[in-house]
């Protein structure tokens, strides 16, 4: 492993999703003063709600990505080609669903829903290229895209305050901030890796649906274990709760800035060493990792916890005063959280996805029990209160897994390995 390009990687992607979040925090900190509460209560759900659906088109493909890429650097455009090939059509399909659904349920949030939708597609158009970059450990790529485009969103937010435009003009700012991105992103790739391949004529698609199916469940189950709250909330409670807790939640999501570069940076490292199937380095590797992990998350909790009544005000205003607590309640899982991350990459890597999907699909069965009895008693509290049950829960059952795969990764792992290499034999 060259830890040179490792450490340079890793506080290259650090030092960026510092500034992303900076970013979307200086956002946020605008608008929640800017825009009455209940109207922010309407764009965090129509948000979460496309963000949800948006998965729904991925079907673990980003993940599939960065894992094939790894492995087979010289094949990465057909690879891009053939996710490209699977997407495209799917996300068209959730832009026409999710607006035609929405327009006959809740027609009064229709107009804010349709351009939230249109820059989440946006969105999920540029992950397709950020899985490639990563799987190539082109770091630098994913954050000259990411960095120039916040600054241009932060400006033009900054430009339709000041002219007092509404949500709707809010909202177009982040769809051309996105289309920016999409273009910056696929520039890249043309002109850095060359022309993309025919989409008619890839890789066969069906492997890649197969062998991406539990990557998808496992990406859609970790999202639907963070999302339902709001999503509850909003059918449950006043949209006033959904802002409420999603002001907290957004805090929460902020930590991650500390887990996710280590996921960036060694997924396709850990693909690697697997298959080299060099079982010392993965098991010291992932021992080490899960140490500091456990570690920063405790320091990451603790000073959020001491300084919730300082940081909820700063950010949001006093109108969200009642964030406080919901925050010091979702900052107890933060050690858990990083943990978990983690212990997903193993499992991805290992081909393990099958166990950890039953894993969240039991912790999020029971989160979305535990809603429903205690939204409407306890409101965004309640929520808070039974995703840092259910996020314990699940570490611990990963917890477990990962000790099965790193007992004997050899026998596991390398019979996964060979199946994937007499299937593409056929």
């Amino acid at each position: 492993m060259n830890w040179r390009k490792i450490i340079r990687d890793l506080l290259l992607a650090l030092s960026s999703q510092a500034f992303y979040k900076l970013a979307g925090f200086l956002v946020l900190l605008i608008l929640t003063r800017y825009l009455p509460k209940e109207q922010m209560g309407i764009v965090f759900f129509a948000a979460t709600l496309s963000t949800m659906a948006a998965l729904f088109t991925e079907l673990g493909t980003s993940s599939h990505l960065v894992r094939g890429v790894a492995a087979e650097p010289d094949m990465a455009l057909a690879h891009f080609a053939s996710v490209l090939s699977i997407r495209i059509p799917l996300l068209a399909l959730y832009l026409v669903l999710l607006n035609g659904v929405v327009w006959l349920w809740r027609p009064d949030i229709i107009t804010v829903l349709a351009l939230t939708s249109f820059y989440v597609l946006l969105e999920e158009l540029y992950r397709i290229a950020g899985a490639l970059f990563l799987g190539l450990q082109k770091v630098l790529y994913n954050v000259i895209c990411g960095v120039s485009t916040r600054l241009l969103l932060v400006g033009f937010i900054f430009l339709v305050v000041r002219m007092n435009g509404d949500v709707h003009a809010v909202l177009g700012c982040y769809i051309v901030a996105n289309i920016l991105l999409v273009l910056f992103a696929y520039g890249l790739v043309i002109s850095r890796l060359g022309r993309i391949p025919d989409l008619s004529d890839c890789l066969p698609r069906r492997e890649i649906l197969r062998e991406s199916f539990h990557l998808f469940l496992l990406a859609l189950l970790s999202m639907l274990h963070f999302k339902v709250d709001s999503a509850m909330l909003g059918f449950i409670g006043p949209y006033t709760e959904v802002a409420t807790y999603e002001a907290a939640f957004r805090l929460l999501e902020a930590s991650r800035f500390v887990i996710l570069p280590v996921s960036m940076i060694f997924y396709p490292q850990f693909a690697e060493i697997v298959a080299r199937r060099d079982w010392p380095l993965l098991r010291s590797l992932t021992r080490r990792l899960l140490g500091y992990a456990s570690g920063i998350g405790i320091a990451v909790a603790a000073g959020v916890m001491l300084f919730a009544a300082n940081i909820i005000p700063i950010v949001f205003g006093d109108r969200y005063d009642d964030s406080i607590g919901v925050l010091r309640i979702l900052y107890i899982c933060v050690p858990m959280l990083y943990v978990a991350n983690l212990l997903g990459i193993l499992a991805r890597v290992a081909r393990r996805e099958k166990e950890a999907v039953w894993v969240l699909f039991g912790c999020l069965s029971l989160n979305v029990a535990l809603n429903a009895y205690v939204i409407p008693r306890w409101g965004a509290v309640g929520a808070a209160a039974t995703t840092v049950a259910t996020e314990t829960l699940r570490t611990l059952f990963l917890l477990y897994l990962g000790y099965l795969i790193l007992r004997n990764p050899g026998k596991r792992v390398g019979a996964s390995l060979r199946e994937v290499e007499i299937s593409r034999a056929g």
